[in-house]
């Protein structure tokens, strides 16, 4: 497993291997992703692949090249032992903001990102349409993985500009059910999404990771009306937008006017776009591996799942749309990426709500391809390992 060993995510990984039992438990340097890769097919020192050892350590230490298997066995002590000289390596704060309960994909992602060591979910906020009743779900979600310590809250309901369908609004979310009447429910933390959010950012100046996979709408808020808060954010991920194929996404289209200005504030970093997160289909082995694992956690996904199947008429398992910005935190080398101004069309009568390559503006790291196998490994290591 690789791990991020300082603020520039893109200079260098942390490896981590057990070693046998006359040696210290484990010995870690930093290495290059490419060189990782490269060294994980095959035995090499750390000499062999280029990069300097940190002083102090064995050089003749060996990459088995079993090591994919061995960063899995580590990967929970990793997060806490280090050898002797290391820093800690400390999780990345995030806050999901969410339009759970319509597509499955959301649950899917929340659950992903409470069981990786390498994040740390400070807050979960709902977003558009029923936000309360999304909230229920987030509540009951959270308890079954055991994360009670999770605060939410309901965000914001109705977008920011003209509402194209509001019957939309008012639709219970498919995956209501989940939540039984006999449940007993944590309450939300606070009100609002915008108070929670304010708390959570306040707390953590420049340390947080909004991660947003619904509309919008609760981040443009942030914006408009705390951009001094905003600022303080360490930057916004998002599952949102299309940049190659003529239509509009659908997150971005339930608020084209809040996606706008987050998307020109500069604080946006990644946009995993449709047509390259659609590629991400749960396998039927993946769904089985889930069933085999018969834990709590997995339990509520598959009835979750069953849940959503009969709204999908044009997905035969779920499109795990929503981990991406999350996967994309800690381990982009999954991602190809483009760095790309972006804007939404907010005039057209049949294009509004599209997001189009601009040269002005601030560079976003837009998706333009995925390692398919490798996301789903990790996702279903992640929920049924």
């Amino acid at each position: 497993m690789l791990y991020y060993d300082s603020d520039d995510r893109f200079a260098h990984y942390t490896v981590c291997a057990r070693l046998p039992a006359n040696h210290r438990e484990f010995w870690v340097w930093p290495l290059k992703a490419a060189e990782f890769l490269r060294a994980g097919c095959g035995a090499r020192t750390p000499n062999q692949v280029s990069y300097p050892p940190r002083a102090g350590f064995d050089d003749r230490f060996v990459v088995p090249a079993n090591a994919r298997a061995l960063m899995r066995q580590v990967e929970e002590n990793a997060m806490s032992k280090r050898h002797a000289g290391g820093k800690p390596l400390v999780p990345l704060k995030v806050i999901i903001d969410t339009d759970i309960g319509d597509d499955i994909d959301d649950a899917i992602a929340i659950a992903y990102a409470a069981r990786r060591p390498e994040l740390d979910i400070r807050a979960v906020t709902t977003v558009y349409g029923p936000v309360k009743m999304r909230a229920k779900i987030v509540s009951k979600l959270l308890h079954v993985l055991g994360r009670d310590d999770i605060p939410f809250a309901p965000g914001a309901g109705r977008p920011l500009g003209p509402i194209a369908d509001e019957h939309r609004l008012s639709l219970a979310p498919n995956q209501l059910p989940f939540v039984k009447e006999t449940d007993s429910l944590r309450a939300p933390a606070c009100a609002s999404a915008e108070e929670l959010l304010l708390r959570a950012i306040e707390a953590h100046p420049n340390e947080i990771w909004l991660v947003t996979i619904g509309a919008m709408t609760n981040a443009a808020l942030l914006i408009q009306k705390h951009p001094q808060t905003a600022a303080k954010l360490k930057g916004i991920v998002s599952m949102a937008g299309e940049t190659r194929l003529l239509l509009a996404e659908y997150n971005i289209q339930c608020d084209p006017d809040a996606a706008q200005i987050v998307l020109r504030s500069g604080l946006m970093r990644f946009l995993g776009t449709l047509d390259v997160t659609r590629r991400i289909v749960m396998r039927e082995k993946d769904m089985a591996a889930l069933r085999k694992a018969d834990t709590p956690p997995c339990r509520a996904l598959i009835e979750m799942t069953d849940l959503w199947k009969p709204h999908q008429s044009s997905k035969v398992r779920p499109v795990v749309y929503d981990m991406c910005p999350l996967l994309w935190l800690y381990a982009p080398q999954h991602f190809k990426t483009q760095p790309t101004g972006v804007a939404v069309e907010l005039q057209g009568t049949l294009t509004r709500g599209m997001t189009v390559p601009v040269k002005e503006g601030p560079p976003i790291a837009v998706s333009c391809d995925v390692d398919r196998k490798a996301v789903l490994d990790e996702l279903v290591h992640t929920l049924a390992g």
